[in-house]
């Protein structure tokens, strides 16, 4: 008998983050596509995914840490440890790799479909540079523990505003 569908819109959105990583597991470059939106930009190629998988075998322990559903769009943050485990001249090794990302999905017509799959400190860095001047001391204290990784990403969209579009003062 198949499963009975997802009772929530949070357990379906849980039920895709996994199905996803599953499909990473398996290597399958079109199930994992499948689960992106044509409305993603940028949108995972086939070839970027072949490239991802790469050698070896892959496992991943998926924790989805939160989901909060508005509307038609979800968002979530997951935490996986993917073990990779690799055959060179006859020995085995492992690697294991922590992804923290926040993701964006959104409801259409074919289910949930993936929009952004990032490091979460994008996501935070949004929700800073969207911060009034006043508000954004507050954020850091929220998130000082990430802060190094949120300046990163802050620095990082402020070189490519330079870069490619010569946007000095959004950079």
């Amino acid at each position: 008998q198949p499963p009975a569908p997802p009772a929530t819109d949070e357990e379906a959105v849980r039920t895709a983050v996994q199905q996803y990583f599953d499909a990473q597991a398996r290597k399958d470059a079109g199930a994992a596509l499948a689960f992106w939106s044509a409305a993603a930009n940028p949108r995972p190629t086939r070839d970027a995914f072949v490239a991802v998988f790469g050698d070896g075998e892959d496992q991943f322990v998926v924790d989805v840490q939160r989901v909060v559903v508005q509307g038609a769009e979800a968002r979530v943050r997951v935490l996986a440890v993917r073990t990779r485990v690799t055959l060179r001249d006859g020995r085995q090794s492992s690697a294991r790799t922590l992804l923290q990302n926040a993701q964006i999905w959104r409801r259409e017509t074919a289910g949930w479909k993936l929009l952004r799959d990032g490091p979460f400190a994008e996501e935070i860095a949004d929700e800073i540079i969207a911060a009034a001047a006043a508000d954004r001391p507050a954020l850091f204290d929220q998130h000082r523990a990430d802060l190094s990784r949120i300046r990163q990403a802050i620095s990082q969209r402020a070189t490519m505003a330079i870069t490619l579009g010569r946007d000095y003062a959004r950079g």
